[in-house]
């Protein structure tokens, strides 16, 4: 068994156990002061949620998912990556339902053309789109 496939059998818990904790409360806190954005003309991805569009089922929190996503994502880069990148436009086939900037949820799910899923990081992520919405056929 490879490494990538090692740690795409880690809970999120034990993965995100696997970093310093101090490390792990800059991230968080950087993502739950992302959430709390709110505007008129603003769908914040990492605190609200769509019930047309999204996954909406007992226990299940889009926007926590798309939370937890951005903090695996952001983890391993903290520290060594030198530039961190905001991108506008969060869009309905990008960050809006992966809640990670320019990454669909077709890489998160190895499904993408060019883009393999442990490009992006090496534990398995969630969806977040509901796979059912009439208002997303075809994307």
């Amino acid at each position: 068994m490879s490494l990538f496939e090692l740690e795409k059998t880690l809970s999120f818990d034990k993965y995100i156990a696997s970093f310093d904790a101090e490390r792990v409360e800059k991230v968080r806190g950087f993502v739950d002061w992302l959430s709390q954005y709110s505007g008129s003309l603003v769908h914040n991805p990492w605190g609200e949620v769509n019930p047309d569009l999204e996954i909406v089922a007992e226990g299940f929190d889009a926007a926590r998912v798309r939370r937890d996503n951005l903090v695996a994502y952001l983890l391993p880069r903290l520290g060594r990556a030198k530039v961190f990148v905001v991108a506008e436009a969060v869009g309905y086939q990008g960050g809006r339902f992966s809640g990670i900037a320019i990454t669909c949820e077709r890489m998160l799910l190895d499904k993408h053309k060019t883009i393999r899923a442990k490009d992006v990081t090496t534990i398995q992520l969630e969806r977040t789109s509901s796979p059912t919405s009439s208002l997303l056929k075809g994307t």
